[in-house]
């Protein structure tokens, strides 16, 4: 069969082409530390790395929802632990106004005293996280859970919390009804019994010390012990809800680095194997450039004589 010179030249330059082509791959791939350059190279490996990447993506989401919820857990614990503190200390301002010995004056100076700390605790009942949204209103986080004209402050948001369901399908509560952390109190006047706001139960108190009502100050101080009680609760409620997010949080973050250490195995590249492969290519693609040179040597002249 007859070879013409311009296939020698030809397959020579193909041989070179292609040599160069999967040096310029290796040397990429050493650049980036990446097993591909382009997903054509193994479509089945590319498409596993993108589902990884999902996956990735999604916990990393969730992370970041667990975050926010746990700023707002957070937030409801520092106002619950600070209302716990200001219950305390109006427990201690009514029972000095129960002291027979004081004057009027001093129960005056009591009362504003509690009056005072009453509106601290209407500011912490309507406390807002970093976002804006308020903490104790139910899923009504837009407007101030607690309001009123003058004097009356009766709850204005709902029942209605908020849940966040986590990867082990179990749910934490962010959004808390206002109307369990500053609850009413059970009152039974003549046998029957009623529900009185917590604000009013404060504000009844300060009065009775106000006017002397020796009565009226032994019934708020049975009513703080209420008061407090649902505080303590609520403050417990929180803390499991605390407890619980930072186990989910420990979860997603095992996952995150089981992901990320399966798509390492998936696109890392093995430095040590790709060098040498990289030697390889260098001495073919010499090897390739020098029989090029050879071929593109030879003419008739070359020929040896018969």
């Amino acid at each position: 069969m007859k070879v013409s010179t311009s296939y020698f030249y030809d397959r020579s330059t193909l041989g070179i082409t292609e040599a160069q082509g999967r040096l310029a791959t290796t040397q990429a791939k050493l650049a980036s530390g990446k097993q591909l350059v382009a997903p054509s190279e193994d479509p089945d490996r590319a498409l596993a790395i993108d589902r990884v990447n999902g996956a990735i993506a999604s916990q990393e989401a969730l992370r970041e929802r667990l975050d926010t919820v746990r700023a707002r857990i957070d937030a409801q614990e520092t106002a619950l632990g600070s209302a716990s503190s200001i219950l305390a200390r109006i427990k201690e301002l009514a029972l000095r106004g129960v002291d027979d010995t004081l004057s009027p004056s001093n129960r005056d100076a009591i009362a504003l005293e509690m009056e005072l700390l009453r509106e601290q605790m209407v500011t912490l009942a309507n406390s807002r996280d970093d976002g804006g949204a308020y903490l104790f209103g139910g899923s009504a986080v837009g407007a101030p859970p607690f309001q009123g004209e003058g004097d009356a402050v009766s709850y204005q948001g709902d029942q209605t919390p908020g849940w966040l369901v986590n990867g082990s399908q179990q749910l934490l509560e962010f959004n808390r009804a206002g109307t369990a952390a500053f609850s009413r109190v059970v009152r039974t006047t003549e046998g029957v019994a009623q529900g009185v706001p917590f604000f009013d139960v404060l504000d009844q108190l300060a009065a009775a010390v106000r006017g002397s009502d020796r009565s009226g100050m032994q019934r708020g101080l049975g009513e703080l012990d209420q008061l407090a009680r649902a505080n303590t609760i609520a403050l417990v409620e929180i803390g499991a809800s605390g407890a619980a997010l930072d186990n989910q949080v420990s979860l997603v973050e095992e996952s995150v680095l089981r992901l990320k250490t399966a798509r390492s195995g998936l696109e890392d590249l093995d430095y040590a194997q790709a060098i040498a492969a990289m030697n390889k290519e260098m001495t073919s693609l010499q090897a390739a450039i020098t029989s090029f040179g050879k071929i593109a040597q030879l003419n008739l002249f070359n020929l040896v004589d018969i």
